[in-house]
């Protein structure tokens, strides 16, 4: 995202509002990664899920790349962690969210009777592994990480926003709203509610919308490069008269 910014004459202001820490107790998470054969699907909703749950099958000793096991991913940037991972990407949807990833996979495997296993935050949402369900699937979810709200870096940001220091905000994820928001002073927090907003697609643009955010920017490909272009065409049009985003934060 920072060097999509960047590309078009941006400055990016990357400020983290998760901090991603291992689980206190693993038992669950080593249990399902122990139990992989039973499995005919790995869901994947997010790059931290794939380190997260990769990592933790590598310290045991649990090879993930195995006949029967299909990965599917939600979106380009977690098939990518994937990849990087070295799991090889059976599911991809065209549209890159829960509800276009069910649609997937129930044209793909016909759910009924398969078991499907969905490493996660303790936060995530029910709508993919409901519609499995619904379609007759078995779908165990286990949470495989905490995403934290930093314990530093509230004190700058609300400066920066009080002092109308940033001219567009980018979100790729509710928790990074939900976090972001939670991190702000009063008045940081209504100076950012009169930013332009970008979120990468449509979950994340609803969760902006519920936290009292206006309609947001969301890019017709979930994808940096496309939230970026579509952040700098809606600021080069707006009142301002600036071709393009100077300070952003992702």
């Amino acid at each position: 995202l920072s060097s999509a910014i960047r590309a078009l004459g941006g400055e990016p202001v990357e400020i983290p509002t998760l901090v991603i820490e291992p689980l206190e107790d693993p038992s669950e998470l080593d249990g399902a990664i122990d139990r992989i054969d039973v499995y005919d699907a790995l869901l994947l909703t997010s790059a931290n899920a794939v380190r997260a749950f990769v990592g933790r099958a590598v310290s045991r000793g649990v090879a993930l790349s195995r006949p029967g096991l299909r990965v599917a991913c939600v979106g380009a940037h977690t098939a990518e962690a994937a990849r990087d991972a070295g799991l090889h990407v059976h599911a991809l949807p065209s549209r890159q969210d829960a509800e276009g990833l069910a649609a997937e996979l129930v044209a793909q495997l016909d759910p009924a009777g398969r078991r499907f296993l969905m490493p996660r935050s303790a936060i995530g949402r029910e709508t993919l592994p409901a519609a499995l369900r619904e379609a007759g699937g078995q779908v165990d979810v286990v949470v495989a990480y905490r995403a934290v709200v930093p314990g530093d870096g509230a004190g700058d940001l609300s400066d920066r926003l009080e002092a109308g220091a940033l001219d567009a905000l980018s979100f790729t994820s509710p928790s990074t709203v939900r976090n972001f928001l939670a991190m702000l002073r009063p008045a940081a927090r209504e100076a950012a509610m009169a930013l332009p907003v970008a979120a990468i697609g449509p979950t994340t643009a609803e969760a902006l919308e519920d936290a009292g955010f206006a309609p947001p920017i969301v890019p017709e490909v979930p994808s940096a490069a496309a939230l970026v272009a579509a952040l700098a065409e809606r600021i080069a049009g707006g009142p301002s008269g600036r071709e393009r985003p100077r300070e952003e934060t992702s």
